[in-house]
């Protein structure tokens, strides 16, 4: 069985100025500013072996949280993903790794 060995990547849809303020001045590190083609503008951190991208809530939906693990099966972990109906928004084979999306993370519908 496949096993999750680290954390690799977490993406959460914030107000994208103020965690970026926060993580710089909690972290030490300071933000990398990125933006791939025409989707949206996001800050970047690599915290030792994990990043942290912080993507505006506007932009994103807000009840969703994409993560990344490092696993030591990948075929199992994408199996078992499918399964359940998870979506699975990239691979990297290379390293072991895959970035889910969370549909169930974030506040309930009739949160103000």
């Amino acid at each position: 069985m496949s096993t999750a060995s680290a954390i690799s990547l977490v993406v959460p849809g914030c107000d994208i100025e103020r965690s970026r303020t926060f993580y710089e001045a909690a972290s030490g590190v300071v933000a990398r500013e990125e933006q791939h083609g025409k989707r949206p503008r996001h800050y970047w951190f690599r915290l030792d072996t994990a990043i942290l991208e912080l993507y505006s809530r506007g932009e994103r939906e807000i009840g969703v949280l994409r993560f990344g693990l490092r696993v030591t099966d990948l075929t199992a972990t994408l199996a078992r993903a499918d399964r359940s109906g998870d979506k699975v928004m990239r691979t990297a084979s290379g390293e072991g790794a895959a970035v889910l999306e969370d549909r169930y993370c974030g506040p309930p519908d009739n949160f103000l």
